[in-house]
């Protein structure tokens, strides 16, 4: 029945390779029981702009949480952004204040206004992607980001990556994390445990003590994400829960790692305005992929799921 009506929807002229690819998809997800989405959760960075493979986490899980209490990282998509250009990729950085002794809380990180930043990124942004099919249609949705200042760093991410979704019809679950998670560090201490009962040279009083310890590292946690008055006892409960299952992105996702090793991530092709002169560039700053594609660009974030 799947391969009857893929063979009807490939005859459609009308549909471009990327619907038909998403029909396809979708067909055998339906009769697989299955869809794209996960019942989980996961944990990313704030970032600037972020790239496609930030994006297709939004469309696989279930809820996703934001590290607001991680120590800001130089040289990390939380201040750049990847984008086409007439030379090839090119980076946009945010200038950020100094911090006192260099550490400061992601949330807490202030943009710089100095070196005109805002009309710098406006105009690189306009001018390489002037041409696309998309950019003067969403443009005007764009710009006012760029004329007025803002003071926080994660406040200018969360804002750039709430219009982004609405541009392309995504409605994911966004949440600010309620307090630093070490290391998705119930899911480490599972895994741990099991590791260590599976030690024969270990006795059971050995096993025992680790496990106590354990726990009290994880029950700490709990208690000090319950302190957090402003959210609701059902989302503590939430969270605390969570962090059994949650999937882990803050370090994977960085502009000196590739893609290429991501299990649920596939860097799939699209039209890019200066690909006759370089080629396809994967995984670049979501704006590329909306100024291209436009509409479809949530088809194409679709497809990239593994």
């Amino acid at each position: 029945m799947v391969k009857n009506a893929i063979k009807r929807e490939q005859s459609q002229a009308c549909l471009s390779y990327a619907e038909r690819e998403h029909f396809r998809r979708s067909q055998s997800s339906m009769v697989n029981g299955q869809s794209s989405m996960v019942n989980g959760q996961c944990l990313l960075t704030s970032c600037y702009l972020p790239p496609v493979e930030w994006f297709t986490k939004l469309c696989r899980y279930e809820r996703v949480w934001v590290e607001q209490y991680d120590n800001y990282q130089k040289q990390t998509y939380r201040n750049r952004c990847v984008i086409d250009s007439p030379n090839g990729p090119l980076s946009l950085t945010l200038p950020v204040e100094k911090m006192p002794d260099g550490k400061c809380l992601m949330k807490d990180v202030r943009i710089s206004d100095h070196n005109h930043w805002r009309s710098i990124h406006w105009h690189a942004l306009s001018s390489s992607y002037l041409s696309s099919p998309f950019f003067e249609y969403y443009q005007d949705d764009f710009r006012p980001f760029y004329e007025r200042k803002w003071t926080f760093l994660m406040d200018f991410n969360e804002a750039l990556v709430a219009k982004c979704c609405e541009l392309i019809d995504l409605q994911p679950d966004i949440h600010r994390t309620p307090e630093y998670i070490a290391d998705s560090q119930c899911s480490m201490v599972k895994n741990a445990i099991k590791r260590e009962q599976s030690q024969a040279c270990l006795g059971y009083d050995e096993r025992e003590h680790f496990r106590r310890s354990q726990w009290s590292t994880v029950k700490n946690a709990i208690k000090r994400e319950q302190s957090q008055a402003c959210l609701s006892y059902a989302e503590r409960e939430h969270f605390r829960r969570s962090q059994w299952s949650m999937a882990d992105f803050r370090s994977s996702i960085h502009p000196k790692q590739g893609c290429e090793n991501n299990t649920e991530f596939v860097a799939v092709p699209y039209y890019q305005v200066f690909q006759h002169k370089h080629g396809f560039l994967p995984n670049l700053s979501i704006v590329d992929l909306i100024f291209n594609m436009g509409p479809e660009a949530l088809v194409v974030l679709m497809n990239s799921l593994l």
